[in-house]
This record gives C-alpha cells, sequence and structure tokens, in this order.
C-alpha cells in the first residue's frame, strides 16, 4: 500500500493569491478607489460599515479557495476535510453571488441595487455558522488523533470557516436586534 505524500507547504504563490483575493474584496465594495456607493453594507454617509468591510476581506479570501481547493483534490485524489469544505462551501457563495454585485459595480449609473448583496452579506456568514455547526456537532472537527499532517488548506479553511462564523453571529445579532 503506497503512502500518501506529505501535504504541501503554505508558499509565496498561496500568499500572493490569498493577497489578491483582499483586493477583489476591497474592489467590490469600492475601497480605496474613491467610489461613491459601495454595494454590501454601506451606511447613510456612503462609506463602507467596518462589517461590509470585513465580509468584503473573507469573501476576497473565499473567492480563491474552489480553485486552489480543486486543483489540490485533482493533484492528490482525496477527499475534503471540514476545512476544506468550509472554504469551498464560503467561496462557492462567492462564485454565485459575486457576479450581479460585480455587474451592479462596473455599471457607470446604475438604479438601486442588486439583492445579491444583502444576500452575500448576510446570508453567507449565517451558512457558515449553520455549516460549522453542523461540522461540530456531527463529529466532524474533533482532535486530530493520528499522526497525519494537515494540509495548509484544511488549517485555512477552519480558521476561515471560525471568523465567517462569528459574523454569522454578528448577523444574527444585527438581525435580532433591527426593529
Amino acid at each position: 500500500m503506497q503512502k500518501p505524500p506529505p501535504p504541501r507547504r503554505f508558499g509565496i504563490g498561496d500568499l500572493a493569491i490569498l493577497i489578491a483575493g483582499i483586493t477583489i474584496g476591497f474592489w467590490l465594495l469600492g475601497i480605496g478607489s474613491g467610489a461613491q456607493m459601495s454595494v454590501i453594507g454601506s451606511d447613510a454617509g456612503m462609506r463602507v460599515s467596518p462589517y461590509g468591510a470585513w465580509v468584503g476581506v473573507l469573501g476576497g479570501l473565499s473567492v480563491v479557495g474552489p480553485p486552489l481547493l480543486i486543483l489540490a483534490r485533482r493533484r492528490h485524489k482525496r477527499k475534503f476535510g471540514p476545512g476544506e469544505l468550509m472554504w469551498f462551501s464560503q467561496g462557492t457563495s462567492a462564485w454565485l453571488l459575486w457576479p450581479p454585485i460585480v455587474y451592479h459595480r462596473v455599471q457607470t449609473n446604475p438604479p438601486g441595487g442588486p439583492i445579491a448583496g444583502p444576500c452575500f452579506a448576510y446570508g453567507t456568514p449565517l451558512m457558515a455558522l449553520y455549516l460549522g455547526s453542523a461540522l461540530l456537532f456531527g463529529g466532524w472537527i474533533r482532535k486530530r488523533r493520528r499522526c497525519r499532517a494537515r494540509s495548509w488548506q484544511e488549517t485555512f479553511g477552519l480558521i476561515l470557516g471560525v471568523f465567517w462564523a462569528c459574523t454569522g453571529g454578528y448577523a444574527l445579532y444585527i438581525i435580532w436586534s433591527s426593529r
């Protein structure tokens, strides 16, 4: 029986891809571009709220996940772990909801806004809260008993999932405290 190859380590190329993802999230929100309006999480003064900026950063990190994870899966032919599953689900949410947001963002004078922005800003964090709870209570996330090394994608996906779930908790607070 052949021993599986050790997981690939985090490299400078991976860091560059993650920074590019954050840049995409900032562009989507109009941060740093002098844009008069952002799509997700803007307040009455048309500035990006801290919540919207945080969702943009997490969304930018998530959007690069599916291509990276699919390429890694094609190389090593192994199943996704819980962290990779979290990262893939959040990235898929970004891939499905960002096209209408991007379309709205590139329009010169768009009337109104797409519903995809609020869906991404509130639905994606809540999905992370639900999925993280299901993985935790379902026994997928537990103490490692085997000596098998965890890939950086698995660890990063778990950390990103925790941040998304905490954002989902805050989104629940916003929803419950609104009148």
